[in-house]
């Protein structure tokens, strides 16, 4: 007798489940979104911004309420080695962000913190010595981070294109010379437009990082008349 043949057994297609089909469609749908972004885009090629920054920022832990002793001491905290000798800069987190409350409200024009000539103007019984501050972040190490288009007392009464202007410059020129190496654009007051920010620092020849805190869906876009 020959030998006897093995009943096949059907193989039933194995069920996805739906958790596993919302995920297929959530990749397809995002490698369709990609397929039809512009194939150009613009940006700043100045070295920086290649690898996530890290660091610290005022806002999260002291809010408005915010002064250069304590830049300081989170500046030394932040190089003190600890646990294994290393510390907090040693792990890649070297950045100090100043945040919201440096500024002195109501002292420039159009109710704003900005002099005639678009100078930011600092709170000096909170930040008695930008430059010194910055010296200080440099001897340990660290870079230091700016913040504008503030939302304490944010500048909105701006009409002027030639003081709009000014403004812009002003800021531009004010972190370059006080050193900070990045700063941070909020969107309360009227000067959010980061193209404008971006040539600044651009024709400066200043390397900078600039942080887009545009929130409510505001997000910069690339249009071909620039």
């Amino acid at each position: 007798m020959g030998a006897t043949q093995q009943p096949r057994l059907a193989m039933r297609p194995r069920r996805r489940s739906a958790a596993r089909l919302l995920l297929d469609a959530t990749v397809r749908a995002a490698l369709l979104a990609l397929a039809l972004l512009p194939e150009r885009g613009a940006c700043i090629d100045n070295g920086l911004g290649l690898l996530p920054p890290m660091g610290w920022r005022s806002w999260n832990s002291f809010g408005r309420n915010v002064s250069q002793r304590q830049l300081e001491d989170v500046i030394e905290a932040m190089a003190l080695p600890r646990h294994g000798g290393r510390s907090l800069r040693d792990l890649g987190f070297s950045d100090v962000g100043l945040d919201d409350g440096w500024q002195e409200c109501g002292g420039g024009i159009n109710g704003g913190f900005h002099n005639k000539a678009g100078e930011p103007i600092v709170n000096r019984s909170r930040f008695s010595d930008l430059a010194a501050m910055m010296k200080h972040a440099r001897s340990r190490g660290l870079t230091m981070g700016w913040y504008a288009n503030n939302c304490i007392c944010s500048e909105t009464e701006y009409v002027s294109p030639k003081e709009i202007t000014t403004h812009y410059a002003g800021d531009v020129r004010s972190i370059i010379e006080y050193g900070f190496s990045g700063v941070k654009v909020d969107h309360c007051g009227q000067f959010n437009n980061l193209t404008w920010w971006a040539d600044l620092f651009n024709e400066s020849g200043h390397a900078i990082m600039i942080e887009n805190c545009h929130w409510v869906g505001w997000v910069p876009r690339y249009q071909e008349d620039g």
